[in-house]
């Protein structure tokens, strides 16, 4: 049990950094990050565990929204294809989870998909709110609206159908002024990343940096993910260095990771300006 508590707190911090939708609360971890249907996939399942110290109850409900080029996003009220909303293909078990500190519960998710659904990408995301127990209690199972607050942070549940076909291309580099506000100033860079195709790329970007004069290229990064959903072509992202860097040349490569594991969809030399 210690063992999986470290491993998901882990994968938590890990997802903080890689998805910023909603600010995430210590008290739930969910996993995965991502929820991925494929061709063939019928069946996948959240795992949730109660970090906190009180009994707690929770439902899961589904939000639509729509990634900005700068990686925010906007909340919609329908899906992004008003033609076809995933929220509508996805059934789940339980409804609900009550538990216990420290306890944990699967969540399974059963997709149905249309019968003329066309070859692409569709995409709701999964979040956990948290009922009072007095409402629940003097109201019944059913009793909802109004005693719910999102909690966690978004997990996306994307349905994929046909041939992968996306391509994402590095078309710049450039270093960011640091922020004089801060006491010890961190050494930012800024990408910006053309992708084209049905399907979003996920992936993570390592900076290789090669000094004045030549010599032996070091790894200034050390984890930074990069998620480019379909409704975006050309995305820019912040990349976080480990020193602050001067001359010479980066080589970039942005690779991906999880259902786009072992595609490196792009690698490139930049000097640095």
């Amino acid at each position: 049990m210690k063992r999986l508590k470290c491993f998901m707190i882990a994968v938590l911090c890990a997802g903080i950094l890689m998805w910023p939708l909603i600010p995430a609360r210590a008290d739930i971890l969910i996993l995965p990050l991502r929820v991925y249907f494929k061709d063939g996939d019928r069946v996948k399942a959240l795992t949730t565990m109660n970090n906190g110290q009180v009994q707690a109850i929770y439902r899961l409900a589904f939000d639509h929204k729509k990634q900005q080029p700068d990686g925010s996003y906007l909340n919609l009220t329908s899906a992004l294809n008003p033609d076809y909303d995933p929220a509508q293909w996805l059934v789940y078990s339980p409804r609900q989870v009550d538990l216990l500190p420290q306890a944990r519960q699967a969540i399974k998710i059963s997709l149905r998909r249309p019968a003329d659904l066309p070859d692409g990408e569709y995409r709701v995301h999964g979040v956990l709110e948290r009922i009072a127990r007095d409402k629940i209690e003097a109201r019944g199972e059913g009793a909802v609206t109004g005693f719910m607050i999102n909690v966690g942070f978004a997990v996306p549940i994307i349905i994929r159908k046909g041939k992968y076909d996306t391509t994402a291309t590095l078309q710049s580099f450039k270093l960011l002024p640091p922020d004089p506000q801060e006491a010890k100033p961190l050494q930012w860079a800024e990408l910006q990343v053309l992708r084209e195709g049905k399907y979003s790329s996920v992936g993570t970007v390592d900076v290789f940096w090669t000094p004045p004069g030549g010599g032996e290229e070091i790894k200034v990064t050390k984890r930074n993910s990069l998620v480019i959903y379909p409704e975006v072509s050309l995305r820019s992202d912040r990349v976080l260095l480990d020193r602050a860097i001067a001359g010479g040349t980066v080589r970039v490569v942005y690779r991906g990771m999880e259902a786009d594991a072992g595609i490196v969809f792009d690698e490139k030399t930049f000097p640095v300006q």
